[in-house]
């Protein structure tokens, strides 16, 4: 027997960590025709035992495929993508990644692809599954295709004007026979010329409106072999909407896909060429006027046509009675009665301003002339309608719509006993401050009479905060604070208006005559500055719509 039972058994202790098998398989078809599109599926496996919290597949663009498109999270070095994936992976369970891609390479050829996964956590305890390869078997195949774009590429075009069509055709796979590329003009369009100088090895003919180019072969097997850029050269002839398709063909090998076999220039909409020009005037705004007080009136013409003007245009400014024009700021204009000495003109009274436009600097399309600024003085009481009326003696083409070519601007004039005369006090608590500290304005709108005032609107452009965040801590805005006194109707709000910016807009129903420092509303507004340090102006505007502000 054994008289030293105790030490006939030895204890080993092994640490068991966690690892998972994760294994790829790389899946698609077995043949396919050069210039066809394939999908390429790489799929992860884990089959465990533990879940599988992070992996990285790769693939090898292999010679032969092109245009390769990956699955969303891929991301190419050199000529590999990597791929991670964001677990966990539970046992059993599998992702697939799917490329898509095209043949590219010449028919009875082979293309091999490899993917393998790597990178897993945790540790994958077996690798010889982490790789797969296949093989695909390329058969005969072409596939054609064709781009289409026009110059001009966008915008109007106008009857008259010269279009070129680009046709840009190429293939991937096998050398193409027998090309045909067809193009059928709209009716809208006139052929001029084509010209194949970058597109070498085609001819064209041109049967009506219908070009046919052709070409024997290829250059050869290849990814996305270009054939050149033909150009058709038009002239636009009618107005209407065009669009102009063209089209490839080839007698073989198969082309795989049809879809890419015909693009179109995206459409045009044709115009007839037209100048509309439009009479513009403005004024005082609101459009309230004192006795005696001094108000600037902008005349101006805008062409709303499509096409540039050029010759003559003449603005006839009828000042009425209540107006006396003291000066004028010409702007280029010649004016009428001219500046010195005729003024001042005592309405009722025209004033006639010219301008010549020529070929080489014409007004063109969209574009406004400078302006006429007329320095006036109100005269009168009551409404007062003044009118501008754009003619032109002499143009390139007519003004077919007339209806814009008068403009009227009124005004309602008041004595001095019957206006009111607000103002804005404005006042910053610090006069330099560190950006983000705390800045308080404090805005005091007052009214000296001899009227009250009512319909006021004062507005403050708080720009070049730290945000535009409203609250005490860390916020652009701070704090509204609206104090009424002899006002009534005192509201503010500060609405965002930039990322870094507020508006403070606030209404007052009424203001009698009050007493700066004493019985005006005011209204305290805190900001925390931000961006640059430097000087800063912020200003605040009061105005009525309703009393006129002498």
């Amino acid at each position: 027997g054994d008289n030293v039972p105790l030490n006939n058994v030895q204890n080993e202790r092994t640490t068991v960590t966690a690892g998972a098998d994760l294994a790829l398989t790389l899946s698609g078809p077995a043949t396919a025709a050069a210039g066809s599109g394939v999908t390429l599926s790489l799929t992860a496996t884990n089959n465990g035992p533990d879940p599988v919290t992070t992996a990285v597949v790769q693939f090898d663009i292999p010679s032969g495929l092109a245009n390769v498109v990956p699955p969303p999270g891929c991301a190419l070095t050199g000529s590999t993508y990597f791929c991670t994936i964001a677990g966990p992976i539970a046992l059993g369970a599998s992702v697939t990644l799917n490329f898509d891609a095209q043949i590219a390479a010449a028919s009875n050829s082979t293309i091999t692809a490899v993917g393998s996964v790597e990178d897993v956590s945790p540790e994958d305890p077996v690798v010889s599954n982490n790789t797969d390869t296949l093989d695909i078997e390329v058969t005969e195949g072409s596939d054609v295709f064709i781009v289409k774009d026009r110059v001009p590429a966008s915008g109007t075009v106008l009857v008259g004007d010269p279009v070129a069509f680009r046709l840009s055709a190429g293939y991937t796979g096998d050398d193409p026979s027998g090309l045909v590329i067809t193009d059928t003009l709209p009716a809208n369009y006139s052929v001029v010329s084509t010209d194949v100088s970058a597109a070498p090895g085609w001819d064209c003919a041109v049967l009506g409106q219908t070009i046919t180019c052709t070409r024997a072969t290829g250059s050869g097997p290849g990814a996305n072999v270009s054939l050149g850029t033909i150009v058709i050269n038009t002239t636009a002839t009618d107005a209407g909407s065009a669009t102009n398709e063209a089209t490839i063909t080839s007698t073989g090998p198969l082309d795989p896909d049809l879809a890419n076999n015909t693009d179109s220039d995206g459409g045009a909409v044709i115009e007839v060429p037209n100048v509309d020009l439009e009479a513009r005037k403005s004024g005082p705004s609101p459009a309230l006027v004192v006795v005696g007080n001094s108000y600037d009136f902008a005349i101006s013409v805008a062409n709303r046509g499509n096409t540039a003007f050029f010759g003559t245009v003449v603005m006839t400014d009828s000042l009425p009675a209540g107006l006396e024009v003291t000066g004028y700021t010409q702007n280029g204009w010649t004016c009428l009665p001219a500046a010195s000495p005729a003024v001042p003109v005592v309405g009722a009274d025209t004033i006639t301003c010219t301008r010549i436009y020529t070929e080489a600097s014409p007004l063109g399309a969209g574009q406004a002339t400078p302006p006429v600024i007329l320095q006036t003085t109100a005269t009168a009481e009551g409404v007062i309608v003044n009118s501008l009326t754009v003619t032109t003696p002499f143009t390139n083409l007519e003004d077919l719509n007339l209806a814009n070519n008068i403009v009227t601007y009124g005004v309602t004039g008041s004595t001095g006993d019957n206006s009111a005369d607000i103002a804005t006090i404005k006042t910053a608590d610090l006069a330099t401050l560190p950006v983000g500290e705390v800045q308080t304005f404090t805005i005091e709108v007052t009214n000296t009479g001899p009227q009250p005032s009512t319909a006021i609107t004062l507005t403050d452009n708080l720009v070049r905060l730290i945000n535009n965040a409203e609250g005490p801590d860390g916020a652009g805005l701070v704090s509204i604070a609206v104090a009424a006194n002899a006002a009534s109707g005192v509201a503010c709000t500060a609405p965002v208006t930039g990322g870094t910016s507020r508006r403070l807009e606030c209404t007052i129903d009424t203001l009698p005559i009050c007493t700066p420092g004493a019985d005006c509303p005011v209204i305290t507004i805190a900001v925390r500055p931000g961006g640059e340090g430097g000087e800063r102006t912020n200003t605040a505007r009061a105005i009525s719509s309703a009393v006129a502000d002498r």
